[in-house]
C-alpha cells in the first residue's frame, strides 16, 4: 500500500497545482517569466505539500479501512541523520512541521507558481 499511498499523495499535490489556475491573479508585468521558473516552482511546490498530502493519503487509507495501521511518512531532521536517530515525531509534525509547511506553500511558493505558470 506505500506505492499507492506516494501515488496518492502525488495526485493530491497534482490537483493543488492544477486548482490553482482558478486562483484570482493579475499579469502587469512586461517581462515574462522562462519556462525554468515556473518548472523550479512547482517542483518546489510538489516537494513541499508532498509530506502533508502523503500523511493526509495515510490517515484517509487508514480510515476507509483500505491500511491496518496508520503508518506517516517518517521525516528525520538533516539530510544525513546519524545512526540509530529516530525521525521526527507525529506530534512535532502536527505543531510545528505541517503548519509551517502550510504557511511557506500558501504566502511563497503557490502565488509564485501561479505567478510564473500564467503570466509567463
Amino acid at each position: 500500500m506505500t506505492s499507492g499511498k506516494a501515488f496518492g499523495a502525488l495526485m493530491v499535490c497534482l490537483t493543488v497545482l492544477w486548482a490553482s489556475r482558478f486562483a484570482p491573479h493579475t499579469c502587469d508585468t512586461t517581462d515574462p517569466a522562462p519556462w525554468t521558473a515556473s518548472f523550479g516552482s512547482a517542483v518546489l511546490l510538489t516537494a513541499f505539500l508532498f509530506c502533508p498530502a502523503y500523511d493526509f493519503v495515510a490517515l484517509l487509507a487508514y480510515r476507509l479501512g483500505m491500511d491496518r495501521h496508520f503508518t506517516p511518512i517518517q521525516v528525520s531532521a538533516g539530510e544525513f541523520p546519524p545512526a540509530g536517530q529516530s525521525p521526527i515525531s507525529l506530534k512535532a509534525k502536527l505543531w510545528f512541521w505541517y503548519p509551517l509547511d502550510l504557511i511557506i506553500i500558501s504566502i511563497f511558493l503557490l502565488p509564485a507558481w501561479s505567478a510564473t505558470a500564467y503570466c509567463g
